[in-house]
């Protein structure tokens, strides 16, 4: 049984009711987003990718077909996409993040490092992967730090 479907109370099949999602930017962190397998768990899944560089359109990046962004707005409403994924530079975010609220997209996942100025309505959930590693580093340090006292004592 996939992992993505879930069941009614009265135990039948619900597999409608995967949240699809799709990637603007197939760079390195695009990729890996999209072969990512831990977002069926949670009833994720990931329809669609785009990219401005002609040179991926038209490629398969993990099994799932890269487009051009052009071609954004018709399969977002095509494939019911409600989530967008912002994996691009900061420069160029809110160029996506304006072209994803046009197609009509309400929830973006951006990973790019800037704050998005959105509409009333769209929610935005910011991801910064430098801050879960300065938590570890600083738990590192202080882990550390109480060893070497301890040791220090003995």
């Amino acid at each position: 049984l996939d992992p993505a479907q879930r069941h009614s109370a009265s135990g039948e099949l619900l597999e409608d009711l995967q949240e699809r999602t799709g990637v603007v930017g197939v760079g390195s962190l695009g990729s890996a987003l999209l072969g990512y397998e831990g977002f069926a768990l949670h009833g994720l899944r990931i329809v669609a990718a785009f990219d401005r560089d002609p040179a991926k359109a038209g490629r398969e990046v993990r099994g799932t077909l890269v487009l051009p962004m052009e071609k954004l707005p018709e399969m977002v409403q095509r494939l019911h996409v409600r989530i967008g994924i912002i994996a691009v530079p900061a420069d160029q975010a809110q160029a996506v993040a304006d072209t994803l609220v046009e197609a009509r997209i309400t929830g973006l996942w951006n990973f790019a490092h800037t704050v998005l100025q959105v509409p009333d309505g769209v929610i935005v959930q910011n991801e910064d992967l430098s801050v879960g590693l300065a938590v570890l580093s600083k738990r590192l340090a202080a882990a550390y730090d109480d060893d070497t006292a301890v040791a220090v004592e003995k």
